[in-house]
């Protein structure tokens, strides 16, 4: 009975923790604060600062950064969504998962962009 749960266990236990470290989320329509770009000598990643603090995403909703890796196919067209952004004051609206893959709740990893 014991290896049994065991078992059950060891199997289930990667799905959980995939799940609360990569969850589907929304950003609030926020306008852009602050953009960094963080090279790493390989390669670059974007992150996107909004105004007032956090991006107030459901279960995500002490994320500081929404953020997309320069070597994405979407990456030019997220820094120019930004840079009118920040540039206008127009507030953008970021779809994506929740906590980076890591289980840091501060990073929204970005793979939609709405104006």
């Amino acid at each position: 009975m014991k290896f049994k749960l065991l078992g059950f266990l060891l199997i289930l236990l990667p799905f959980f923790s995939t799940s609360m470290t990569e969850v589907q989320t929304t950003t609030a329509r926020k306008v852009i604060k602050e953009i960094r770009i963080q090279d790493s000598g390989s390669s670059a990643t974007y992150y996107f600062v909004p105004e007032n603090g956090t991006w107030q995403a459901p279960r995500c909703e002490n994320a500081i950064y929404a953020y997309l890796d320069k070597s994405s196919p979407a990456a030019s067209a997220a820094l120019s969504a930004a840079l009118t952004s920040k540039a206008s004051q127009f507030p953008i609206i970021f779809h994506g998962l929740c906590g980076s893959g890591t289980g840091n709740m501060d990073y929204i990893r970005i793979n939609y962009i709405q104006f």
